[in-house]
């Protein structure tokens, strides 16, 4: 089943789980699974044709393509396997078989290879029968891969084993064993050989039957550091690359590899890469692809640009008018979620430590502000660009975008916030979360406007139309419609079960028909007002991510857990709104202009005066050069005209003998002839005499016969007319016998022309009809061949151009080329020191997380502490308190005892004092 609201256009992504997953069509025609289609590839122009997998089964397990070329077949996983053949020319399916049948007997060879299993099979009798076998009886074990070899006077075999053995097998027998030394399995063999460990190993044929192959090239595939990923293989970090297909290109030119981490290389075979020692490169074709599951998607208006992370740690920008990478980086830390400013010139990525906030460059990502919020899953920008939002667990916060600046905090949910959109004004914003609830928020202060919660159920997505109408879908397998009911507030107006889990849900402005995206891979288009009916498609191998409209509505972009980007055009758009947008003007075009940081731009100034004056002194060098070479050239004109001045004389000398001999044998020839006109008058005489005498004898032999002849007519007369008699009666006879059958032959043809005459009116207009038709094809065809024979004459002028220009361009440029191949030595040198370096500062890098672990472990001690010394505080000010209390009324009862005190003691000393005064009188 298709949507018809959607017209998929390009993957950008492949499987890497399918068993022969690469093949080469033609020079410029790749062949690769990606979700769940088969992509033929352009490798010229990036198009892609796509073939969808069955709708039934649960995936694609296996390719395989005809020796001509001209059929696919698709083995899919279902409640019972399947096996689909394509047509590769009309990519229509041709057959499905569920039990296939051999049809053909004899000579029709099949091998199957398993853990513990080797088998040959041949078709005979309508069916499969065992063919005899050396490997069935040797100790089973695990075959990884196996392969014909292309030998056409025997059948040759070679299989590889989980112990790295290389096993050939020739008619059955085993031929001879190569023992595979580093490679603990066999991956996949072609012409080459893959290992586990990320080497590919080339052999090649030898004279000697007994040896049979050799190790022609080994080559490591280095799979580790963010390096490897810098360059676009994405290999992953410190991980051997495991090749999961190899193919040869129809002109057997080039090795294709097919990864398990979803990338596909190129290897060049020609014979002057492979001579050389160190030099080989594995190209990504066409480009490199996420590694894993693609956990963000962001759109931008001003470019033709759509953002990705990934859980492979990485961030590209992804071109979709020339399909392909504008920028790549890789990071130590896993991306959750990113959003794209409308310009296209700043980019959001959730880390899971920070969020960070970069400028798009012309090829890098630069780092503007890091913001503090762990694991932020979900964060976009707002219509106009100058906010953006980002979740913080329970909370939103909003920031200005050109300051990076808290402008406030929506706090409400329970539970981690999950999903957030803002509205087409800027004014509000709608989020959802695991805790069941809906909120819109107005960010005028920052408070709720509407709100629902339905507790047990966790939303996963939530998105609102320009008219308030919010859709929000979860755990709970159902779609809900929310909007305002009098006197309720927001509530769910309308609920359809889907059956499965909704992940994601998108829907252009203005349009009829809601997108869903599906933990199963599926697409899904419902039909607004919201009911139960839907189309559904599926392009994902996994559940799908993220789902995210073009900011014009014309395209929708959608991601998924096997790490593929997907671009469909959406053709459901609403007719009345793209009136409107076209009365108020024609679309602007995309932006042209790059960001390049200024340190970039005075290098690329300093190269440019760098080169400049090596073209100046090239110049100089090869103008003096040149005037050498003139001077040379001129002492080479005069010898060569002394020369031929000499020949030229030799020749008149030669030319005057040969015109002496000439004379001689003229004269001499003369006098042959005449000697021969002699003999031959001679000949004549002789033989007219002779012709005379057989003339006479002819002559009476002519008489005798013509005298028989007058004798034999005149019985030839008598007999002629005894048979004419005859004739005649039979003739009478014979004449009124059949013509009572010629009358009903008669009637018999007339009704035969009548027929004749119908069908003759009837292949008429269908000759007609063909030679209109065939006319009108015929000069299309003209048409389109006389276009492209102009644009291919305008294309070879250009050519011939360039090609001078070029030529020249060579000859100036080979002596840089060879200083700087001294260079491009010394920077090899420097990068492996630089490789060594990254090793150690990854050592110390995953030292250092584990110290941090360590500390965080410490700190979440010491905040247990607090929080328990905070409690004991708590306590203590509290008894505090009640001390305080009981001190006051202790100083309210002491403060009469101390008046009482002062007044006694006043009386003591009055007493005091009056005592010696009593002595002394």
């Amino acid at each position: 089943m298709s949507i018809a609201a959607l017209q998929p256009r390009h993957i950008f992504g492949c499987r890497g789980d399918v068993r022969d997953g690469i093949h080469a069509l033609d020079d410029a025609t790749l062949l690769y699974p990606a979700g769940h289609n088969v992509v033929l590839l352009n490798t010229e122009t990036r198009g892609q044709q796509l073939i969808p997998g069955a709708v039934e089964s649960e995936g694609i397990l296996a390719l395989a393509v005809s020796p001509n070329r001209k059929y696919l077949a698709v083995a899919e996983r279902g409640e019972r396997g399947m096996v689909t053949v394509f047509d590769l020319r009309t990519l229509k399916r041709r057959k499905v078989l569920f039990n296939p049948v051999m049809a053909a007997d004899g000579g029709c060879g099949l091998s199957v290879a398993g853990s513990g299993v080797f088998r040959l099979l041949r078709a005979a009798d309508g069916g499969l029968k065992p063919a005899p076998s050396a490997l069935a009886k040797r100790e089973p074990q695990n075959y990884t891969a196996h392969a014909w070899l292309p030998d056409s006077e025997r059948e040759r075999i070679v299989a590889g084993t989980e112990r790295g053995d290389l096993l050939i097998v020739e008619a059955g027998d085993l031929r001879l064993a190569l023992p595979f030394e580093g490679a603990p399995a066999i991956d996949a063999i072609g012409f080459a050989v893959a290992a586990a460990d990320g080497a590919l190993t080339l052999f090649e044929k030898e004279a000697d039957e007994a040896r049979m192959y050799h190790v022609a090239r080994r080559m490591p595939m280095d799979g580790g550091g963010s390096d490897a990923v810098g360059q676009g293989l994405g290999l992953g970090f410190g991980s051997a690359p495991r090749v999961r297909s190899l193919a040869l290109t129809a002109a057997e030119d080039a090795l294709l590899l097919a990864l398990a981490s979803r990338q596909l290389l190129s290897l060049n075979l020609g014979a002057a890469e492979l001579a050389k020692a160190d030099e080989y490169v594995f190209e990504a074709v066409p480009h490199a692809f996420h590694a894993a599951e693609v956990t963000g998607v962001g759109t931008c208006l001003r470019k033709p640009l759509v953002a990705t992370c990934s859980l492979d740690r990485t961030l590209r920008l992804w071109n979709t008018q020339d399909w392909s990478v504008e920028v790549s980086k890789a990071f130590i830390e896993e991306a959750l979620c990113v959003a794209l400013h409308p310009s296209a010139h700043s980019v959001l990525v959730g880390f899971t430590d920070k969020l960070r906030l970069f400028t798009v460059l012309l090829d890098d990502f630069k780092l503007v502000k890091e913001l503090g919020i762990k694991a932020c899953t979900e964060c976009c920008f707002s219509t106009g660009g100058h906010l953006f939002a980002a979740a913080n667990s329970t909370a939103i916060s909003i920031f200005n975008a050109y300051t990076c600046e808290v402008i406030g905090n929506l706090r409400g949910h329970n539970g981690k916030v999950r999903s957030i959109m803002w509205s087409h004004d800027d004014t509000r914003l709608v989020s959802a979360g695991v805790d069941g609830a809906v909120y819109e928020w107005a960010l005028a202060g920052f408070r709720r406007e509407r709100e629902t919660v339905i507790k047990g159920c966790q939303y996963s997505t939530v998105i609102e139309t320009p008219e308030r109408v919010v859709f929000a879908a979860g755990s709970d397998r159902k779609i809900k419609e929310l909007a305002d009911t009098s006197g309720a507030g927001m509530q769910v107006v309308r609920e359809v079960e889907a059956g499965c889990v909704v992940t994601q849900l998108a829907m252009a402005a203005g349009g009829r028909c809601l997108f869903t995206g599906t933990d199963s891979g599926a697409l899904r288009s419902y039909k607004l007002p919201l009911g139960p009916d839907f189309q559904e498609a599926r392009f994902c191998s996994g559940a799908i991510s993220r789902l995210r409209m073009g900011p014009d509505d014309a395209q929708l972009y959608a991601t998924s857990a096997d790490g593929s980007l997907f671009v469909f055009d959406v053709r459901d758009r609403d007719p009345a709104r793209g009136a409107g947008k076209r009365e108020t003007g024609e679309k602007l075009p995309y932006a042209e202009e790059v960001l390049v940081s200024k340190a970039d731009l005075e290098e690329k100034k300093q190269r440019i005066a760098e080169l400049d004056a090596q073209v100046k002194e090239v110049a100089m060098e090869n103008e003096y050069a040149l005037r050498l070479k003139d001077a040379a050239t001129a002492e080479r004109l005069r010898e060569l005209a002394d020369r031929g001045a000499a020949e030229r004389e030799a020749e008149r000398a030669r030319a005057d003998a040969l015109l002496a001999e000439k004379n001689e044998a003229e004269l001499e020839y003369e006098d042959q002839l005449r000697q021969a006109e002699q003999r031959h008058q001679a000949a004549m005489t002789t033989l007219e005499a002779q012709h005379q005498a057989a003339m006479a004898a002819e002559t009476e032999r002519l008489e005798s016969v013509l005298r028989d002849k007058a004798a034999l007519n005149a019985r030839w007369d008598e007999q002629n007319r005894a048979l004419v008699e005859g004739h005649e009666r039979v003739v009478h006879e014979v004449t009124l016998e059949f013509e009572g059958k010629l009358a009903e032959e008669v009637d018999a043809r007339m009704r035969s022309m009548e027929e004749r005459d119908a069908g003759e009116r009837e292949a008429s207009e269908i000759k007609r009809q063909l030679e209109e038709d065939a006319d009108r094809e015929i000069e299309e065809l003209q048409d389109k061949y006389e276009g492209r024979l102009a644009a291919e004459r305008e294309a070879g002028l250009r050519l011939k151009g360039e090609n001078g220009i070029m030529k020249k361009k060579f000859s100036t440029l080979q002596k840089e080329i060879d200083d700087q191949s001294a260079e491009v030595t010394q920077l090899f040198e420097h990068k492996k020191e630089l490789y060594a370096a990254m090793t150690g500062l990854e050592r110390d890098v995953a030292a250092l997380k584990r110290e941090v672990a360590e500390r965080d472990d410490t700190i979440g001690d010491k905040e247990k502490r607090i929080h328990d010394l905070k409690r004991k505080n708590q306590e203590l000010e509290k008894f505090k308190f009640v001390l305080d209390y009981k001190i006051k009324e202790l100083k309210r009862q002491i403060e009469p005892r101390e008046a009482e005190l002062a007044r006694l003691k006043e009386q003591i000393q009055a007493r005091t004092w009056s005592a010696p005064d009593s002595q002394h009188r």
